[in-house]
Order: C-alpha cells, then structure tokens, then sequence
C-alpha cells in the first residue's frame, strides 16, 4: 500500500509542479476549510492564523437543501504554521 501525497498551488496562476508555490498538505495537522471568507485581517481570509470555531461559523457557507450553493472561498488551514492559505 502506497501514500497519497497531495500538494496545493499557493498562486493565482495555474503552475506545473513542482515549479512555483506548492504546499503539502499534512493529513495529520492540516484540514480544508470551506467559508464565504471575510474581508483580509477579519479572521477567515487568506493568511489569517487559524478561526475560532465562532469565526468559523459567522462566515460559513449556508446550504439550500433546494438550490445549488456556490462555495466563494477555499481555504486551506495548515497545521504547520496555524495560518489559513
């Protein structure tokens, strides 16, 4: 049995690994946080140190049990440095 190991592009341009800013991704200490996200420095933004679980909550994503639900932002919380990327 082999291990998975998953990188994640850190850009804004789609780049060919290992080229550019890959983070790996720790099943251990990282998690995926999926958020409306709030404005940079308010908590849930990108390089943030991780939420509170109130924080979390005041910008979840509501889900429609009729309507599709676009998810805005796709944050990684990564274990390592205990920032949101």
């Amino acid at each position: 049995m082999s291990n998975m190991i998953l990188h994640i592009n850190h850009t804004v341009n789609d780049v060919v690994y290992p080229t550019g800013d890959w983070i790996a991704v720790d099943p251990n200490a990282d998690s995926f946080i999926f958020s409306q996200g709030s404005a940079a420095g308010l908590g849930v933004s990108d390089g943030d140190t991780l939420p509170s679980e109130s924080l979390l909550n005041r910008y979840a994503v509501l889900l429609d049990a009729v309507n599709p639900v676009t998810v805005p932002k796709y944050f990684l919380a990564d274990g390592s440095t205990s920032l949101l990327k």
